[in-house]
């Protein structure tokens, strides 16, 4: 029986292997700490790649505008050469 707050968990033998060589990498004191920290970066990487998507939205947008600028440069440069 697991102490109080704890529970088992069943792992493949090579995946807690695994675990145990990046726990130690770490330097954490136990299998749960490192869960708790890869839980952590997981919440952070999510919340970066919201970001992110926020970012290249933004970078869309301002690209679209540039063109209309462009556009809007080129289509008055002509005009002005016509009459100029």
């Amino acid at each position: 029986m697991p102490p109080r707050g704890y529970a088992n968990l069943s792992v493949r033998r090579d995946l807690l292997d695994k675990l145990q060589r990046l726990r130690e990498e770490l330097q954490l004191g136990s299998i749960s700490d490192l869960l708790a920290h890869l839980l952590a970066e997981h919440t952070r990487c999510e919340k970066l790649e919201e970001r992110l998507r926020a970012v290249e939205k933004r970078l869309e947008e301002l690209e679209a505008t540039n063109r209309k600028l462009y556009l809007a440069v080129k289509t008055l440069l002509e005009e002005h050469q016509k009459h100029g």
